[in-house]
Formats: structure tokens, sequence, C-alpha cells
């Protein structure tokens, strides 16, 4: 059983540099960027197999370096675990991508986004986790 997670997405403005969680209210047609951070809390070193999006099809994330995460290697979890649940300390055993989409254009419009990260270990047993944001159009 793997003990991971994914942080619940983040959105941020690109042009106010905003960050911001869930409930949040954005303009019609802004650009709104996805952050997402995968914390593998195993003993064992987990590559991640894939990313997906409910809301945004064909999503690609890519870390700092420009790279899509799918692929990406997580080091067995640094002692974060022991932490809890939302404790990031960005080590060895996380990785941060984000991805771009444009909010709905009308007003008034909520959506609430959820991203599902599959990882898998060298024995090829793979663990799934989920997590979800909304935001509303002003």
């Amino acid at each position: 059983m793997f003990l991971w997670s994914i942080e619940h997405p983040h959105y941020r403005f690109v042009s106010n540099n905003f960050t911001f969680t869930s409930d949040e209210i954005v303009s019609p047609g802004s650009d709104v960027t996805y952050l997402v951070t995968i914390d593998n809390d195993s003993n064992a070193p987990v590559t991640v197999s894939s990313l997906t999006d409910d809301v945004y099809s064909g999503v690609v994330c890519r870390t700092a370096a420009g790279a899509n995460v799918i692929g990406s290697v997580l080091a067995a979890d640094d002692g974060d675990a022991k932490l809890g649940p939302g404790h990031f300390n960005g080590g060895a055993d996380e990785i941060q991508c984000e991805f771009v989409e444009s909010a709905p254009a009308n007003h008034g419009v909520k959506v609430t986004d959820t991203v599902t990260v599959e990882v898998q270990d060298d024995s090829g047993q793979t663990g799934t986790n989920t997590a979800a944001s909304t935001i509303t159009t002003n």
C-alpha cells in the first residue's frame, strides 16, 4: 500500500503572481495556473505514471525545468510523512508541476477541478490519489 499524497491544487493568477487555494474568485477568461505538488510518503521510490484532470483533457503538467512530470522519479519518503498530510518540505520525495488553463468566459461560473495522479514502484505496484479545488468567475 502506498502512503503518498498530492496537495490540493493551488491556483495562481499569472499576471499577479498571486497564490490561492480553493473557493477563490477569478476574472472570466483569465489564465489560471494550476500548481500540483506530489509527495511520496512510501518507503520506496516511485515514478509518476499519469496525471489527469477531470475538467481539462490532455493536460501536460510541467516541472520548473519545463519537463513533463510523467516519468519523474520520487525518492522514498524523507521523513515528512510523520508530520501528516499537507506537510511538504521540497525534498527529493516531492515534485511540483503546473499547467495553465483559461477560466470560463462567463460571470458567476463555478468550476471544481479534480486532478488524479498515479505512481508506480519498481515492482509494478501502483497507487492513485486525487485532489480538488474550486474557482468561481466574478
